[in-house]
């Protein structure tokens, strides 16, 4: 459990538990200095609480990406953040639960979003097929970065118009997420007590979503171990942003039922 010094962090830290109702891990990472964390937290605010992207579908992103790349922090805080923007509990487990697409299905869903003709003018929220296709696009854009399929990035670009680079700011946001919290994985041992109990009030402390949760922090960590211990396994074939590759030889098919 940390204690940031009252006389430089402590106002930063009570404008960011103000907001989230605890403080997430990340923030954990640069404590130790004022400018640090302040400068997070004003990117915080600018590239994902101000994104104009649905709140909804930045914490089911964040939540999704997190989980499939074995990030090796609590993810109860995204589930928390979900809960309170009505997302139920089986929800989650079936967002966690749902496969990496594979460049097949990337394929066919460039294939259908070929077929729109105009800019869209909102996210797709109100037809779960289509915004389905679009996170399933926008995670393997996300994992592939350039060696992303250039039809995907192309589409992307064309139907969100000038909404796309708000997308690219998610995605550097959640970057320099990611690359604080890897290279400081040995903070995250302790479990923050805060954000186990909001959990807790949320969900109950013994449901499946608890299971899913410990399961992948604990698997975060044996990674993050085997990984001191060979760093050559630390080479991601492709391009791929994470270690984590039996996810996407499974079915994310146009078939399955929407998620989102």
């Amino acid at each position: 459990m940390f204690n940031p010094d009252k006389k430089t962090t402590n106002p930063v830290f009570n404008q960011i538990r103000h907001y989230f109702g605890f403080v997430p891990p990340v923030f954990v990472a640069v404590k130790a200095d004022h400018d640090l964390l302040h400068a997070l937290w004003q990117q915080t605010r600018a590239m994902y609480i101000n994104n104009p992207l649905p709140p909804v579908l930045k914490e089911k992103f964040f939540l999704y990406i997190s989980y499939s790349c074995d990030m090796p922090y609590d993810l109860r805080s995204h589930c928390i953040m979900l809960k309170k923007y009505g997302v139920s509990e089986s929800e989650i487990v079936a967002l966690l639960q749902t496969p990496l697409p594979t460049a097949q299905q990337i394929d066919q869903h460039v294939q259908q979003l070929r077929a729109i003709p105009e800019t869209l003018d909102n996210w797709p929220k109100n037809d779960k097929s289509l915004e389905l296709m679009f996170f399933a696009c926008i995670v393997h854009l996300f994992l592939y970065h350039t060696h992303a399929s250039a039809g995907c990035r192309k589409e992307l670009q064309r139907l969100l118009g000038k909404r796309y680079m708000f997308l690219v700011a998610l995605f550097n946001y959640i970057h320099t997420c990611h690359r604080w919290i890897g290279a400081n994985p040995e903070i995250y041992k302790e479990k923050d007590k805060q954000i186990i109990n909001s959990f807790d009030t949320a969900f109950g402390d013994a449901t499946r979503l608890h299971t899913v949760i410990n399961e992948q922090f604990e698997r975060a960590h044996r990674q993050h171990q085997l990984t001191e211990q060979d760093l050559h396994t630390r080479v991601r074939p492709s391009g791929l942003r994470c270690q984590k590759q039996s996810k996407s030889e499974l079915i994310w098919g146009i078939e399955q039922p929407a998620l989102w």
